[in-house]
């Protein structure tokens, strides 16, 4: 997964039924989506960390995965770039992978269709929020069916960018972000149709938060967030030290996204009509995963 903030390997086991088994992960940070130049072109330098990246992946995976078809996607900072095709290109020519470029509404719907394993058995309609480096898409379903969808361009990279020109005061920085937030998701969140009952969101940005809260609150691992304790925490995030943060569990590449994603998290569960949510262990991975085949596959590079 070529993602804007960072480059993702998982292997999984899949079933007929749509269960996914990840047996390993493997991450590395990239902000490729803050590597662009002022006409929207990946940097050459982004190109050498893309290609450093991928190469990392692929030497850090287990044995047991080069057995396996690969099935590579890039999603918004490639998708966005006017070179984007020729940077997937010299990503082929260096590792061997060939990655293809997906929309915001497969995005959307991978997102969902992986985080459907953590939907309860019964039917529910359902919206499931992928929040990333460049991008945000929200599909809303029921079961394993996603009905509609929109792709924002709204991603928490500009937004970090934003949050650190802001006054040095978290209360000020938390009221201009936010309301930034909500005008830009707001028309396109009222472009959904029926509304959802229950709320996940998916994306490794969400996840980092969930931990922080359940940190802070003490919570059981399987309890939703409720809106109201993530709003008080917010200012808690601005004003902590990444040293404090580190101590909680944010890894180090996340430390500067906290208070922005939870920020997002919390004006989309507004608009969305949530005071409580959860976020799911699974997303667009597991769901290109499931869907690997109709994106297509590929054997494992022999470089």
């Amino acid at each position: 997964d070529l993602g804007s903030n960072s480059f993702q390997l998982l292997q999984a086991r899949c079933s007929a039924n749509g269960e996914v088994e990840a047996l390993f992960r493997g991450v590395e940070f990239v902000a490729l989506a803050t590597l662009l130049t002022p006409e929207g072109d990946i940097k050459p330098r982004g190109f050498e960390i893309g290609i450093a990246a991928v190469q990392e992946l692929l030497a850090g995976a287990p044995s047991s995965a080069h057995r396996q078809p690969l099935t590579a996607v890039a999603t918004s900072a490639v998708r966005e770039a006017s070179n984007g095709v020729e940077f997937l290109a010299a990503v082929e020519a260096a590792t061997g992978v060939a990655a293809r470029i997906i929309t915001g509404e497969q995005e959307a719907r991978l997102s969902y269709l992986g985080a459907a394993a953590d939907f309860p058995s019964q039917a529910a309609r359902t919206a499931v929020v992928d929040l990333g480096g460049g991008s945000t898409q929200i599909a809303v379903g029921v079961g394993r069916q996603v009905e509609d969808f929109v792709s924002i361009r709204l991603g928490v990279l500009a937004l970090v960018e934003r949050l650190a020109a802001s006054p040095n005061t978290a209360n000020m920085a938390l009221e201009q972000l936010a309301v930034y937030v909500r005008r830009t998701l707001e028309p396109s969140i009222a472009s959904l149709g029926t509304a959802p009952e229950t709320l996940f969101f998916a994306s490794g940005l969400a996840r980092v938060i969930h931990d922080l809260v359940h940190s802070y609150e003490n919570l059981a691992p399987d309890a939703p967030i409720q809106g109201h304790t993530l709003r008080t925490l917010i200012p808690v995030f601005l004003e902590a030290t990444p040293t404090e943060l580190a101590e909680r569990g944010v890894p180090e590449k996340r430390l500067q996204s906290v208070g922005a994603t939870a920020i997002v998290l919390d004006v989309i569960a507004d608009l969305l009509g949530f005071d409580t949510f959860y976020v799911s262990a699974y997303g667009l991975r597991e769901g290109a995963a499931i869907a690997s085949k109709e994106l297509g596959t590929q054997r494992w590079p022999s470089r």
